[in-house]
């Protein structure tokens, strides 16, 4: 089996904006991995592309099943409507029990009150751990995380920081953050995309 997910001369432009010229890297499996670098050096395109959301101009990625990716937006893009057990239990193909998902919402602070709210009307950061338990819940190989602890506080993002890293069951794990603090506490091999 690959140790890696490799990236070969991936190039993307949006017109005349070249956002990834040549990128080479190599992510390690079954690892956690934190992309850092200032806005606007790639690293959202890098991800859209790992998950197929967009073509890159040229290169490849190996390693990766873009269908079995768990994943985190830095928009929550959820089912507004829909309260947050409806809106896991939807995306995850109704492979996990609706109390499972309550209990694990319940450990991150989210109460029988706030889980029976349609999430348009939960907080921004109740409406982040909906987001997060989502992808930790999907069945899959690999999740990526686009900015997930935002609107978190210190404490609740450190536990929050911890369930991620107790229920990955080896899975590979692709976090941006600007916060090297959140890198430490996931105990992160760090990705440095500072030109």
């Amino acid at each position: 089996m690959d140790k890696y997910i490799e990236i070969k001369n991936l190039s993307k432009s949006f017109d005349e904006t070249k956002v990834l010229i040549n990128l080479n890297l190599n992510i390690k499996k079954n690892c956690i991995s934190c992309i850092m670098g200032p806005s606007g050096t790639g690293k959202t395109t890098l991800v859209n592309i790992m998950m197929g959301l967009i073509e890159a101009d040229s290169g490849e990625i190996n390693g990766i099943n873009p269908n079995s990716i768990g994943v985190v937006f830095q928009e929550d893009r959820l089912i507004e409507h829909l309260n947050a057990v409806e809106n896991i239990y939807v995306v995850n193909n109704k492979t996990q029990s609706r109390e499972n998902i309550i209990s694990q919402l319940n450990f991150l602070g989210l109460n029988k009150e706030d889980i029976e709210k349609p999430v348009k009307n939960l907080s921004g950061g109740m409406r982040r751990r909906v987001c997060i338990i989502r992808a930790i819940l999907f069945e899959c190989e690999t999740i990526i995380m686009d900015e997930p602890f935002k609107g978190l506080d210190d404490s609740l993002k450190k536990k929050v920081i911890n369930h991620l890293v107790n229920n990955r069951k080896g899975r590979t794990i692709l976090v941006i953050t600007h916060d090297l603090n959140e890198a430490k506490e996931l105990n992160a091999e760090i990705i440095d995309f500072t030109r």
